[in-house]
């Protein structure tokens, strides 16, 4: 067997190990993109809730609604808080499958290259077998003829 034949099972595997890394990277980057979205639709909510407040007028506002009001706000700036938190942990996330992603990339390539290269190298020692055996035959002939 050649020897590019016998890395074919280590270029399949590579390239295994390359795909599911780049299917959880993408994964988990459509779940980081979801958090983004959801902090911003919640920023969006808390600047619609407070000019609506304004709207309203603070005149006349009962101190139990104001209260329900501040109550409100100070949930809201926690939940885009802790927003704020799950982003930067599913940020660092994605960094470290980027990084891994990028180390099993490199790896399948790497092999790629050394199985082109056999390939080249055992099409090229055919080529001159295949040369040799014709010049044999050819002077084999040329003997025969004289």
């Amino acid at each position: 067997m050649k020897a590019s034949q016998r890395l074919k099972p280590v270029q399949r595997l590579n390239d295994f190990h390359e795909q599911n890394a780049a299917r959880e990277l993408g994964g988990h980057t459509r779940k980081l993109d979801a958090h983004r979205k959801r902090l911003e639709d919640l920023n969006l909510y808390q600047i619609e809730y407070g000019r609506n407040f304004l709207n309203q007028g603070q005149a006349g506002m009962s101190a139990s609604k104001l209260q329900d009001y501040q109550a409100f706000m100070a949930n809201l700036t926690r939940a885009i808080e802790q927003q704020r938190l799950i982003i930067k942990q599913f940020e660092a996330e994605n960094e470290r499958l980027k990084r891994q992603w990028m180390a099993t990339h490199q790896r399948s390539k790497a092999v790629d290259s050394v199985v082109d290269k056999l390939v080249v190298q055992e099409s090229y020692a055919e080529d001159k077998r295949t040369q040799k055996e014709l010049d044999d035959r050819g002077n084999s002939v040329k003997n025969q003829l004289k």
